[in-house]
């Protein structure tokens, strides 16, 4: 197990709430945020990292 799924079971994107698995939180987040995801995200923002980035 990786560490952020012993420190927390349920993730959700920051930006509308949808549940996220730690693997993605790991792969297109930042830390332990993540500020975009499938369905608020088109995939090509996503894959140029906008998850990563906070909307502030």
């Amino acid at each position: 197990m990786d560490s952020l799924q012993e420190d927390q079971t349920n993730w959700s994107c920051e930006r509308c709430g949808t549940s996220v698995s730690a693997r993605f939180v790991r792969v297109f987040g930042r830390g332990r945020s993540v500020y975009g995801c499938t369905q608020c995200l088109p995939s090509k923002a996503l894959y140029a990292g906008a998850a990563a980035r906070s909307s502030e």
